[in-house]
């Protein structure tokens, strides 16, 4: 069994085609005294407008229409369904592959930016129903750099390491990306009161603090803190400010933790 594309093809075209390839396989068969009376084709056309179901829906009436009650043009039928589930459940597989790799960062393997935002709009979304709150830490690493000047591959071993440091160090319902630059991460504190946020994010910058005393260079973040919904109810708002935050963490002499709410109305948004 073959299962055959022809592109921007007319259907009677198509259909001489089949005609002329049914009649050399059946002269081809004759010179090896072998007998057949032709083979079983199917031509189904197809537009870039037509759904799938559609598609599927005609190839059935057409299948029916082309002797489906027949024994062997239903063991033909079956087998093009076979194919037909084979091909779509390959497609979905790739598909699912791709979308995995278009969220997923190379190094840390952590769930990327593009990411962050997809959880951000979904857990805007459900907040505005549940009226629940959650935080956004940003963490940007102090002075990494210094691995990258022993190798690259150096770099990328400590930003695997700082990541599995990081998810540790929050809670299970909480969620860690790696953002846009080499040593950046978001963190999503989820259903989390303002009280709690401070000791959450402290135990983040301590961990990373503590548990990298005895590598190469012993490494900090400075992580910048934005609320949902006492500091806004935007996405790219909530992000603005954890960066603005962060920066300021980092003016401040690094290594420490600044909340957006300290900073309102002292800083330009």
């Amino acid at each position: 069994m073959n299962l055959s594309l022809l592109k921007e093809t007319p259907l009677n075209d198509a259909q001489r085609m089949v005609e002329l390839i049914e009649k050399k396989y059946v002269q081809l068969m004759a010179q090896h005294q072998v007998k057949i009376k032709g083979l079983h084709n199917l031509i189904v056309g197809y537009s870039h407008l037509m759904s799938m179901y559609e598609f599927l829906e005609m190839f059935f009436k057409k299948s029916w229409a082309n002797g489906f009650k027949k024994e062997e043009n239903k063991n033909w039928t079956r087998h093009m369904v076979e194919t037909f589930t084979y091909k779509i459940r390959e497609s979905i597989a790739l598909l699912n592959g791709a979308y995995e790799l278009a969220l997923t960062d190379d190094i840390s393997k952590l769930p990327n930016h593009r990411s962050a935002r997809l959880y951000l709009e979904k857990i805007v979304k459900d907040h505005l129903t549940e009226n629940a709150e959650f935080s956004l830490l940003f963490i940007d690493g102090d002075n990494l750099k210094r691995y990258n000047s022993i190798s690259y591959n150096a770099g990328n071993e400590m930003i695997k390491k700082l990541s599995v440091l990081i998810a540790d160090s929050i809670r299970t319902e909480d969620k860690v990306f790696r953002w846009l630059s080499g040593d950046e991460f978001l963190v999503i504190l989820n259903n989390v009161r303002q009280m709690n946020v401070d000791r959450l994010a402290e135990r983040v910058r301590s961990v990373v603090e503590e548990e990298t005393l005895d590598w190469s260079y012993p490494i900090t973040v400075s992580i910048g803190v934005s609320s949902y919904p006492d500091d806004g109810v935007e996405i790219e708002d909530l992000i603005m400010k954890a960066e603005k935050a962060n920066f300021h963490a980092k003016g401040k002499g690094k290594n420490r933790v600044i909340f957006w709410r300290d900073l309102e109305g002292k800083v330009e948004v």
